[in-house]
């Protein structure tokens, strides 16, 4: 089976949500303000340890709420840019790529545009997860 690029973006979005959850991607009040939405930012928040915060996104990052940004995507809670895909690859580009036409090939590398990628969270989800680690003060 040849690679295809939909195959390539689904490996650069588990690769990215593992970076999100595995400290990777430090996940800082900055970071936070500049990809996370303003109600889901405000309840990473909550959480002063980063790899807290990393832990409870780890299980809100599937297979299911995410999408290919294009272009500016206001209506999602996560927003990646990405620019582009780079695949190295050995042998001819006809070898190893389904449509080697969806690619740009410059020798062994590859490339595919990605504008980025944005995932949706059920805030109310994201909230309770926050709350088991830090409970709310009365």
């Amino acid at each position: 089976m040849k690679f295809t690029v939909s195959q390539a973006i689904s490996n650069e979005v588990q690769c990215l949500a593992d970076a999100l959850c595995d400290g990777c991607l430090e996940l800082n009040d900055s970071f936070l303000d500049r990809h996370f939405s303003e109600k889901t930012s405000e309840i990473l928040k909550q959480l002063s340890c980063i790899r807290d915060r990393a832990m409870v996104l780890d299980s809100h990052l599937n297979d299911e709420n995410w999408r290919e940004l294009s272009g500016y995507d206001e209506g999602a809670d996560i927003n990646i840019p990405i620019g582009e895909i780079e695949i190295q690859f050995d042998g001819e580009a006809s070898d190893y790529f389904e449509d080697p036409s969806d690619w740009t090939v410059n020798g062994d590398l590859a490339y595919a545009a990605l504008d980025g990628v944005c995932w949706t969270i059920d805030h109310k989800e994201l909230q309770a997860d926050v709350d088991l680690i830090q409970p709310k003060r009365r």
